[in-house]
């Protein structure tokens, strides 16, 4: 960290690190950028914890908007409904949900979406939720990261994330996971098979399901992932709730 000793000598000691937060070390004279991230990997697979845990956007919130709520998703559904929403409406995080599976076919209005809101707010983190069915490939993850700011971003620093380093643009695949509910996939910025992939499921579903949801994985993405599975958590209303809300666009 600046001001500290170790920051001061950290050239004596051979030391590299960001200069940007969160000053993470990215290489030491006995370490390179890729050792420290496979001890990252072996210290999560040792422990069996997630130091970079992935969250899903939040779901809750009114859908109809008063005076003052703060716009944190926005569902693109065909349907008409909700105010028109204007850069000032969004938060620090903001959730971009289709329903459709042709909702690529509408890219002018999407890229609408980046002149008008995200444009302007280049520093809000977003979480892209998208229909199994939809994913074209590396083509689909392209155009949606190329909607997201193109400024630095300090999330994008944790390089040694276990599933994705892009952490200021995530791409969600939501499936069916069969009566248990959805499943949510997180798609690396380049999907690769040496790269695990992170994927929720609804807390009762078993081996069955994690059986169907890594065939249809492997079907949509080319390889066999390797699929680090984890318990979706249930939305329970907060305070929270009571200020953010959602909005439904047609596209």
């Amino acid at each position: 960290l600046p001001g500290t000793v170790l920051r001061q000598q950290a050239r004596r000691f051979g030391i590299n690190h960001q200069y940007e937060p969160p000053y993470l070390v990215t290489r030491t004279d006995t370490m390179s950028c890729e050792d420290i991230r496979e001890a990252f990997a072996y210290a999560e697979d040792a422990t069996g914890e997630d130091f970079f845990p992935v969250e899903l956007p939040r779901m809750g919130g009114v859908i109809e908007p008063g005076s003052g709520n703060v716009v944190h998703r926005i569902v693109i559904d065909g349907k008409n409904g909700g105010r028109n929403v204007l850069p000032y409406d969004i938060g620090q995080a903001l959730c971009i949900e289709a329903r459709d599976s042709g909702f690529m076919d509408s890219q002018g209005s999407l890229r609408g979406i980046k002149r008008t809101l995200l444009a302007a707010n280049p520093f809000t983190l977003v979480s892209w939720i998208i229909p199994e069915d939809a994913y074209r490939g590396e083509e689909t993850v392209r155009f949606l990261s190329s909607l997201c700011s193109e400024e630095a971003h300090p999330a994008d620093q944790e390089y040694m994330a276990s599933y994705s380093t892009k952490r200021s643009c995530r791409i969600f695949l939501r499936g069916e996971a069969g009566s248990s509910g959805s499943s949510y996939t997180l798609l690396p910025s380049n999907p690769s098979a040496s790269m695990p992939i992170w994927a929720a499921l609804p807390g009762d579903a078993g081996p069955e399901e994690e059986k169907l949801h890594s065939g249809r994985m492997e079907s949509l993405l080319g390889f066999r992932p390797t699929i680090s599975y984890h318990d979706l958590e249930t939305n329970t209303h907060d305070v929270l709730d009571d200020v953010l809300c959602s909005v439904n666009i047609k596209m």
